[in-house]
């Protein structure tokens, strides 16, 4: 959940390759780790630890990129960091954070409910949610770059409004 700021950033630089590459990657390899996994195991709790590993290192991958891209612009000090700057990145994005929140609730417990009522057919659930996920990220990779230009159109406008109102 921490790590999703560094996705923000990125979407907000409006650089959304990197983000995209990695999330895409994750969610394919995963999605193959866990029908191994479960072919193998047959274990809901190793499948879940999988789905953690992942998501981790799509969180430490996305971290790199940010650090890199952050000592190209600027060079980043957490000591500079001050209680209003850190108030600040937690306002701007806290909504983004409970976004990501809910789709962990979504994604994450949903599978731990089919496995606790037909844990049977855990895996073939698991499978289509994964597909099922990949599909709302990429189409979420699709329309993430309106957001940043509606946005720009819509303080635009509103100057533009404000200007002739003068």
């Amino acid at each position: 959940l921490p790590f999703s700021t560094f996705t923000a950033i990125f979407i907000g630089l409006q650089r959304y390759t990197y983000p995209t590459v990695v999330a895409a990657l994750s969610r394919a390899l995963s999605m193959a780790a866990i029908i191994v996994t479960l072919l193998v195991t047959g274990s809901l709790v190793k499948m879940a630890i999988v789905l953690a590993g992942f998501n981790i290192v799509t969180a430490l991958a996305t971290f790199i990129g940010w650090h890199k891209l952050a000592s190209i612009r600027a060079p980043f000090r957490l000591a500079a960091a001050s209680r209003i700057h850190v108030s600040r990145l937690f306002r701007y994005c806290g909504v983004l954070s409970i976004w990501t929140l809910g789709g962990l609730f979504i994604s994450g417990l949903d599978t731990l409910i089919v496995g606790h009522f037909d844990f049977r057919n855990t895996g073939y659930y698991a499978v289509a949610a994964s597909a099922t996920n990949f599909a709302v990220m990429l189409l979420g990779s699709l329309v993430s770059p309106l957001m940043p230009a509606t946005a720009s159109f819509g303080v635009v406008s509103t100057h533009a409004l404000r200007g002739a109102d003068n």
